[in-house]
């Protein structure tokens, strides 16, 4: 009985200890595995990093190199780039001293870094290649659009274009006002580069293009000179580079409709209108005297508040066509209300009424009818008492005569002809002969001019 539990309790052992081995072994072999999938996970991870790593650091390389080509000038055989401009006109937006204009300015160059043909559109086409730095020259504002600009490069050759608004000068010829045209300025050049870095010019042919007929500016009060346009190149030397400028000049014509209606017709009719009184009654005279002094009144308003550009200090302090005509007609209504004065003034004297005889007067006269050659001498007491000299007055007796014959053939045809109703007569002739003169004058060189 003892031998059968001996043997019982070896074989129990050996179970066990087959059973734990058994067990020990699925453990490593489990922890090997897991030791296997965790080394391969971290080797992918650790590739996929690198990979990773890799793009970014290419990715870096490539946006260097980009910024690199687009802040450095293109190094075509040390050859100074070649730059041309052209703009292309969109619209006006208001003219005044001041003109804000819409337009697309395209540059053209080539670029031997430039391999790949591409089309690029958008706020990002600038910042893709190397672009010139022109900016505007005695610009009152400009502004660059973001969104409105595209790039294309082909065979090395790179076209920008983009919209650009500008606030420019613009100078009127001031004398002829309103009946001007007037220019406006638009001044180009590099910022950075010199002559010898870049070569500036405008494009052939036609560097500034109108693609349309522009009818819809007139709200502006001018039209378009679309077939004169100026395109000048010229140097400016800043110590100790040499820069190129580029100018073009556009053209605006005056509309000088409204000015007729507004102020030279009024002028005319209130002119004609101070013309009345030399056809009124000359013995009328508060009806003569009224419109006298309303014509003038009216006139001188219409000088002083006349329409004119209010922004343009430029037009104020020069004469022009208007001031000529609006004073000269000013002038006109003036010298009617003189002619008046001078008509009615003459037409009072006239009838004024002579004064009552003296007693002296009448006893001298009596005299004088009794003793007709006693006349001379009692006109004439002479200093030492004497009454004559040898029966004659003195000598120097002849400027009376001279005055009496100044009297009778001078001033006495002058008021004969210049009397009352006679200086309306011939003002009547004269004020509507001159003036009409002076307008067909006026008009002639304005238009002619214009």
């Amino acid at each position: 009985m003892t031998i059968y539990c001996n043997f019982d309790f070896k074989k129990s052992i050996i179970k066990f200890y087959i059973l734990t081995s058994s067990l020990v072994l699925s453990l490593l072999s489990i922890y090997a595995k897991s030791e296997q999938q965790t080394h391969h996970t971290n080797e992918a991870d650790s590739l996929s990093q690198w990979l990773q790593d890799f793009k970014e650091s290419a990715h870096i390389d490539h946006i260097r190199s980009r910024i690199l080509r687009h802040n450095t000038l293109p190094n075509n055989h040390n050859l100074p780039v070649d730059v041309s401009v052209k703009l292309v006109f969109e619209s006006v937006r208001e003219i005044g001293i001041d003109a804000t204009i819409d337009f697309y300015v395209e540059f053209i160059w080539r670029d031997e870094r430039e391999t790949n043909d591409i089309y690029i559109s958008g706020a990002d086409s600038r910042d893709y290649a190397w672009t010139p730095d022109v900016y505007f020259l005695l610009s009152r504002h400009t502004d660059y659009s973001r969104t409105s600009q595209y790039m294309i490069i082909e065979n090395r050759t790179v076209l920008f274009d983009q919209k650009v608004t500008v606030t420019l000068p613009c100078i009127p010829n001031a004398f002829m006002y309103p009946f001007d045209t007037m220019y406006c300025s638009i001044v180009l050049s590099s910022y950075g580069y010199s002559n010898d870095k870049i070569n500036l010019h405008w494009a052939s042919g036609k560097s500034i293009v109108f693609p349309r007929e522009y009818h819809d500016i007139e709200y502006t009060g001018f039209s378009m000179l679309l077939n004169k346009t100026n395109q000048t190149t010229y140097d400016a030397f800043y110590d100790p580079y040499t820069y190129t400028i580029l100018e073009g000049q556009i053209y605006f014509k005056r509309l000088y409709a409204v000015y007729v209606y507004q102020l030279f017709l009024p002028a005319v009719f209130l002119v004609g209108l101070s013309w009345i009184t030399f056809w009124i009654n000359p013995h009328a005279t508060p009806a003569r005297a009224a419109i006298g002094v309303t014509t003038i009144l009216t006139m001188l308003t219409l000088n002083t508040n006349r329409q004119q550009d209010r922004n343009s200090k430029y037009l104020n302090i020069k004469m022009s066509l208007l001031d000529i005509y609006l004073w000269t007609s000013f002038i006109y209504v003036i010298l009617a209300m003189v002619v008046f004065s001078a008509s009615d003034y003459t037409l009072a004297a006239k009838n004024r009424a002579p004064p009552p005889p003296h007693p002296h007067n009448q006893h001298h006269k009596h005299h004088q009818m009794k003793n007709p050659n006693s006349h001379r001498c009692s006109a004439y007491v002479s200093p030492n008492g004497a009454a004559c000299y040898n029966g004659s007055l003195p000598s120097h007796n002849s400027g009376s005569n001279s005055r009496k014959w100044w009297d009778k053939y001078g001033l006495g045809v002058i008021r004969k002809l210049f009397f009352g109703k006679s200086i309306d007569y011939y003002a009547r002739l004269f004020f509507p002969l001159t003036f009409g003169l002076f307008n067909l004058a006026f008009w002639c060189y304005a238009f002619t001019m214009s």
